[in-house]
């Protein structure tokens, strides 16, 4: 499930700003997507996005991935301790999943419960 505020740490981007914010703010020209970092580690061939927040607002924003400014950041261990706490805080594996999902669209149980629509596409 993609959290709909962003993350408040102090090293937060986009801190106290909700994934629609940034969705106006790109869609305003505000911000490009070189201001929109995706972070991700390669794992079993599976691309994983630590960032999903800031995925989603891409994705809402309607920005292709190939525009996406994606930063590999397999190998570094800082990056690869933080995947490893998602996955296991959401229940994943290296698999993840194929797209990033809000509580708005799938409501709190995500695509496939009982009563959701599966995800577009």
């Amino acid at each position: 499930m993609v959290q709909e505020a962003f993350s408040t740490g102090k090293d937060a981007l986009f801190k106290g700003k909700t994934i629609n914010d940034v969705v106006g703010e790109l869609k305003a020209g505000d911000l490009t997507t070189a201001d929109v970092p995706i972070n991700v580690v390669v794992r079993g061939g599976n691309t994983l996005i630590l960032n999903t927040r800031s995925a989603q607002a891409l994705t809402r924003a309607g920005i292709p991935r190939s525009d996406w400014n994606v930063i590999d950041r397999t190998g570094d261990s800082e990056y690869e301790d933080l995947l490893d706490g998602q996955l296991a805080r959401n229940g994943l594996d290296d698999t993840g999943f194929a797209e990033p999902w809000s509580v708005d669209e799938f409501g709190p149980e995500g695509p496939g419960a009982p009563d959701v629509p599966a995800p577009p596409g």
